[in-house]
C-alpha cells in the first residue's frame, strides 16, 4: 500500500522530507516527487506548485504512476471561520471550489457543467485517523470541516464574510477541491489536513509570511502522526478508504 502526500510547496513537505527515508526522486511536468518510506509506510510526498490544477495533476500522477491508494494533501490556509486562531488545524470533511461559477447557464454554483458536484467528500475513516493523530499532537487545537478552494489568496474581511455565509467553510486555500476533485474521478480516498497561517483579513499576506513555517510544521505533525497510527496498530487502507 502506497499513501500519496501532496505539498503545494517546499515549505509544507519539508518536514516529511527530513523524516523520510527516500528512496528515488522523480521530476515529472516540473513536479517533484520523493518515493520511500516515512514512518514505516511506503510514501510518495509531491510539491505539486500552488493551485488547484497542479495539485489535481499531481493527485493523478501519484494515482496512475506511483500507485497510491490513498490521498493526504496538507499545508497552510486562511481561516474564514471566526473561532479558528492561528496554527489551529483544520481537517477537511470535503471541499469545494468557491471560484467555479456557471450559474448563468443554470449550473449551481461551485459545479462544473459537466460533472454535477459541489462538494468533495473527504474519506471518512481518513478523516477520523487524522482527528486521532491531532488529538496526540501537543499544542495543537484541531477542528474538522469544509475546505474552501480557488485561485486567489484572501484578504479581505468582507471577501472572508462572503465566503463564510455563501459556503459555510472553515478554512480557504487553493488546492484542496482539486485534490478533491481527481480523487473523486480516480476512485480514490482522500483528505486534506491544513494549519492556519493567515486569518484571510487585511494583515493575512504579512501574517502568511512570517508564519507559513510554524502552520505547515503544525499540518506535516499531524500527517505525521496519521501515519504514526496505521504503521504502530498496522492497519491498512483498503480499495473503499476503509481502515483494515
Amino acid at each position: 500500500m502506497i499513501i500519496g502526500i501532496i505539498g503545494p510547496s517546499m515549505t509544507e513537505i519539508a518536514l516529511l522530507l527530513r523524516e523520510m527515508k527516500i528512496e528515488k526522486k522523480f521530476t515529472i511536468a516540473k513536479t517533484l516527487f520523493f518515493k520511500g518510506m516515512l514512518r514505516g509506510v511506503k510514501v510518495v510526498v509531491c510539491r505539486s506548485r500552488d493551485g488547484k490544477v497542479n495539485a489535481g495533476l499531481a493527485t493523478r500522477e501519484l494515482i496512475a504512476r506511483f500507485g497510491a491508494k490513498s490521498i493526504i494533501l496538507n499545508g497552510v490556509a486562511g481561516a474564514i471561520n471566526p473561532n479558528l486562531r492561528i496554527l489551529d488545524v483544520v481537517i477537511s470533511t470535503g471541499t469545494q471550489f468557491h471560484d467555479v461559477n456557471y450559474t448563468r447557464v443554470g449550473v449551481p454554483l461551485s459545479e462544473y457543467p459537466n460533472l454535477r458536484i459541489a462538494v468533495y467528500q473527504a474519506n471518512p475513516p481518513l478523516v477520523r485517523l487524522a482527528q486521532q493523530s491531532a488529538k496526540k499532537q501537543p499544542y495543537i487545537r484541531a477542528t474538522t470541516g469544509k475546505i474552501l478552494t480557488g485561485d486567489q489568496f484572501i484578504a479581505s474581511p468582507i471577501r472572508k464574510y462572503l465566503l463564510r455565509k455563501v459556503f459555510h467553510g472553515e478554512a480557504v486555500e487553493s488546492e484542496g477541491a482539486g485534490v478533491g476533485q481527481a480523487s473523486f474521478l480516480n476512485h480514490t480516498p482522500y483528505v486534506v489536513i491544513r494549519s492556519v497561517s493567515d486569518l484571510a483579513n487585511r494583515v493575512a499576506p504579512i501574517d502568511f509570511r512570517i508564519l507559513v513555517r510554524l502552520a505547515a510544521i503544525n499540518a506535516q505533525r499531524v500527517t505525521l502522526g496519521v501515519l504514526d497510527e496505521l504503521n504502530n496498530k498496522r492497519k491498512y487502507i483498503g480499495s473503499r478508504g476503509e481502515i483494515i
